[in-house]
């Protein structure tokens, strides 16, 4: 029965270099407080392994390999909140919907970002740079900018374009 479920996932076919997934898997295991972590795919959040061809999850194919198959429509959950951790006790099956109430109860979603004030930016547009506005309402110099054009307001006080513009309509010709 185990081996019939590993060679669905390929837990058995030899590669090249001689390993099978779940040695490679081992071999390049380091434990991180509880976890363990791979270092295979460094550069990928959920790591993954190549495969008869395919790029699977390396906890997915952990999770497969010591309880078998998932069914359609199941994903491999992490009780510890690690992408990178593929220890068996660490996962387990779940829907996608189960997923993403796990991700709000623990709070790993994304934060939404504040909407900013547009009428205070532009209230202080005439008296203060980008920079200094940005710094007041709590965005980037870069949001104050396109509030600013998208009105036809000019770039701020404080830019050197004013006092360039300035100095050209004061001195005498």
């Amino acid at each position: 029965m185990i081996r019939t479920i590993a060679n669905e996932i390929g837990c058995f076919m030899k590669r090249k270099h001689g390993l099978l997934p779940m040695e490679r898997i081992a071999r390049r295991r380091a434990v991180v407080g509880e976890c363990w972590e791979t270092s295979l795919s460094p550069n990928k959040v959920y790591p993954q392994l190549k495969v008869s061809g395919k790029n699977l999850a390396i906890h997915r194919i952990v999770f497969e390999a010591h309880n078998g198959p998932l069914a359609e429509g199941m994903h491999v959950l992490h009780h510890c909140d690690n992408p990178r951790c593929h220890r068996p006790e660490h996962l387990y099956a779940g829907t996608l919907s189960e997923n993403m109430h796990d991700m709000w109860a623990r709070g790993r979603h994304k934060k939404p970002t504040p909407r900013i004030d547009r009428v205070a930016v532009l209230a202080l547009a005439d008296t203060f740079s980008q920079k200094e506005i940005a710094a007041r309402v709590g965005c980037t110099q870069t949001a104050v900018s396109a509030i600013l054009r998208a009105a036809g307001k000019s770039r701020g006080r404080a830019t050197s374009f004013n006092k360039a513009t300035k100095k050209k309509a004061t001195s005498p010709k």
